[in-house]
């Protein structure tokens, strides 16, 4: 692993692990289960890991309003996605 890819996952953990903190914080009940991951596969694009993700998501039993976004350029990915799948944002997620 580089250290860039390294570094980037240090953040990555650092901010999930503040994001579980204020989760519990709040009194809310943390489930892993709903921890998703947009990891593009080799040779997938970030877009194409968003819409995987996305789909997934949205198509379980009782489908997540919101999403916690590592950073900036996920977050507008998913929202891309959300709305491909045909979801108003923000008024369905």
């Amino acid at each position: 692993m580089s250290a860039r890819r390294a570094g980037r996952r240090a953040t990555v953990c650092d901010r999930l692990e503040g994001f579980r903190r204020a989760v519990a914080d709040a009194g809310i009940d943390w489930d892993d289960d709903q921890v998703q991951v947009v990891d593009a596969a080799p040779g997938e694009s970030e877009a194409s890991a968003a819409d995987r993700v996305a789909r997934r998501i949205m198509s379980w039993p009782d489908p997540p309003t919101a999403v916690f976004a590592i950073n900036d350029t996920t977050a507008l990915q998913l929202i891309d996605s959300f709305e491909r799948l045909g979801f108003d944002v923000p008024t369905d997620v």
